[in-house]
């Protein structure tokens, strides 16, 4: 008796399995043949099938929030206009403000529709581009995973000594008491030609980070490649950085700068200054503070104008959509001056064995521009050509 009830259940539960089969089967080629009959009838499939998940979710969401209206698309100017307040919908309620749009875009690029040149996604997937093409950059000191080799930081600012308030009179120096403009990072690049190489073009420098800041950069262009140092220029001189070699001379644009310090006078009129003026007093010291003796004692911080042992030039380039704007000073290492041989000689050699600090001030040649300070400086801990990316 147990054996036939048994026999029995089975075969109910077998038939209940081959009917849900069927309804399913059934069901799928109904779909297929409603799906030949043109966008109008799937359009129709669509809605039937989401309406029980409509009806489930109503529920869950706000009674006095209408639910989008659902146009059928006619046309392709029609479809457009719905792809455009689809985009709108997600704009204004994602938290990636222009994910709607690029959805948008995905979809009218995917049937084929042509959709209008936009260009602020172009400057977003330049950015994103950047970020993506990133280059291997110097990392922050410390960094336990290269033992503090192949870094760069921040040196004390006192180690500088500058001319103090008195300096035309009395030549006395004096610590320097801050930097005028904070250090962003340094990137070192192997290129087989290195002044080729164009900062405006060049993507991934400072790990993607380089163009979301408005900057200053140094760049020492060895025989072999760049060494780039980048300083942040604050928003007081960035009116004086897009003034590099204008009809405006520095004299001229003094009345400008009402609560400036002595110091960011001096700096904001090199900015604002052609060539010439700039290497009559761009100043370069340079510390070993740990590396072989022979480094050490070549190198002890005496300040250089640097525009009269090297070739200086100078590049600004003005802010474009989502890219900030630079002022690049380029110092020729590989040039055939003396100075520079030996300073390609020294650098070749020990580089990766000493840590070296890189600063630099702009030389104050009449009293109103004293005290000095310096405007920026960076540590460089065991840089290691061999270790960098080539560009």
């Amino acid at each position: 008796m147990t054996d036939r009830r048994s026999s029995v259940s089975l075969r109910k539960t077998a038939n209940a399995f081959m009917s849900f089969t069927n309804a399913v089967h059934s069901r799928a080629r109904s779909e297929e043949r409603s799906s030949c009959h043109g966008f109008d009838d799937l359009a129709v499939v669509s809605n039937r099938h989401t309406s029980n998940e409509e009806e489930t979710l109503a529920g869950l969401e706000d009674d006095n929030e209408e639910l989008p209206h659902r146009n059928r698309l006619e046309s392709e100017s029609s479809l457009c206009k719905q792809f455009h307040v689809f985009g709108m919908q997600r704009a204004n309620s994602d938290p990636f403000l222009n994910a709607g749009k690029e959805d948008e875009e995905e979809v009218g690029i995917e049937i084929g529709l042509p959709i209008p040149s936009n260009p602020r996604r172009h400057a977003r997937a330049r950015m994103l581009t950047e970020e993506e093409n990133a280059l291997p950059t110097l990392n922050r000191y410390p960094f336990a995973e290269t033992k503090n080799r192949n870094c760069w930081s921040c040196p004390p600012h006192d180690v500088f000594m500058i001319r103090g308030p008195n300096y035309l009179n009395d030549k006395k120096k004096i610590s320097c008491r801050q930097f005028l403009l904070q250090g962003r990072g340094c990137d070192l690049f192997l290129s087989d030609h290195p002044e080729k190489v164009d900062m405006a073009k060049l993507k991934g420098a400072l790990g993607g980070n380089f163009r979301k800041k408005p900057s200053f950069l140094v760049r020492f262009i060895f025989p072999w490649g760049l060494l780039v140092l980048y300083f942040e220029v604050p928003e007081k001189f960035r009116p004086y950085l897009k003034l590099h070699g204008g009809s405006q001379q520095p004299d001229v644009v003094v009345n400008a700068m009402d609560g400036f310090s002595s110091a960011e006078r001096t700096l904001a009129k090199w900015f604002a200054g052609d060539t010439e003026y700039k290497n009559d007093r761009l100043k370069l010291i340079a510390f070993v503070p740990d590396g072989p003796w022979i480094v050490r004692n070549m190198v002890t911080g005496r300040p250089a104008i640097i525009g009269k042992k090297l070739p200086v030039s100078y590049k600004y380039v003005p802010k474009e959509v989502n890219r900030d704007e630079f002022l690049v000073c380029d110092l020729d290492i590989g040039s055939s001056k003396p100075a520079a041989k030996r300073i390609v000689s020294v650098c070749r050699r020990y580089m990766s064995s000493l840590t070296v600090d890189i600063g630099f001030v702009v030389e104050a040649q009449c009293e109103e521009d004293l005290p000095e300070e310096m405007f920026g400086a960076l540590r460089i801990h065991q840089a290691d050509p061999i270790r960098s990316p080539t560009v």
